[in-house]
C-alpha cells in the first residue's frame, strides 16, 4: 500500500510540475508574442520615420535650390540695374565734359574776340 501512495504522490507532483511548466511555457509564449509585435511596430515606425526624414531632406534641398534660384534672379536684376546706371553715368560724364569744353571754347573766343 505504501508503494502505491508513493507512486500517487510522485504522479501528483509530476502533474503539478507539468501544469506549472505548461503555465510557464504559455506565459513565455505570450511574452515572446508581445516582444515580436513590439519589434514589428518599432520596425514599421522606424521605416516611417526614415521615409519622413528622406522627404524632409528632399524638400529642404528643393527649397534651398529655389532660394538659390531666387537669389540668382535678384543678382541678375541688380547687375542689370547697375549696368544701366553705369551707362547713364558714363553718358552724363561725357555730356559734362563736352559742356565744360564748350564753355571753355566760348570763354576763349569771347576773351580773344571780345
Amino acid at each position: 500500500m505504501n508503494l502505491v501512495k508513493v507512486a500517487e504522490d510522485h504522479a501528483k507532483k509530476a502533474s503539478a510540475d507539468a501544469s506549472r511548466l505548461a503555465e510557464e511555457l504559455r506565459q513565455e509564449q505570450d511574452h515572446s508574442t508581445q516582444i515580436e509585435k513590439a519589434r514589428r511596430t518599432a520596425e514599421t515606425v522606424s521605416k516611417d520615420l526614415q521615409t519622413r526624414l528622406d522627404e524632409a531632406e528632399a524638400a529642404a534641398m528643393q527649397g534651398g535650390r529655389k532660394i538659390v534660384q531666387k537669389m540668382e534672379q535678384v543678382r541678375d536684376i541688380c547687375l542689370s540695374r547697375l549696368s544701366k546706371k553705369v551707362k547713364i553715368h558714363c553718358k552724363n560724364r561725357w555730356k559734362l565734359t563736352n559742356f565744360k569744353l564748350t564753355i571753355q571754347i566760348r570763354c576763349w573766343f569771347s576773351v580773344d574776340h571780345g
